[in-house]
């Protein structure tokens, strides 16, 4: 198979996470993630909330 195209690649990390709550002063000390595809998938967890089964790529009411 012969590649002709651009490569995309998502660094989905917890930075994102720590982003948003700097942005959103609610979130400090609560479980949070980032949803992507409109709302539809986890595209970034932190430690906590991978230690609670959520994981990137997964839709977002299974991770609930």
């Amino acid at each position: 198979m012969r590649y002709s195209g651009p490569v995309g690649h998502l660094a989905a990390d917890c930075a994102r996470v720590s982003g948003e709550r700097v942005r959103h002063r609610f979130l400090p000390g609560k479980l949070a993630g980032v949803l992507g595809n409109h709302g539809a998938c986890v595209i970034a967890e932190p430690g906590e909330v991978k230690v609670r089964g959520a994981r990137t790529g997964e839709p977002a009411w299974d991770a609930v």
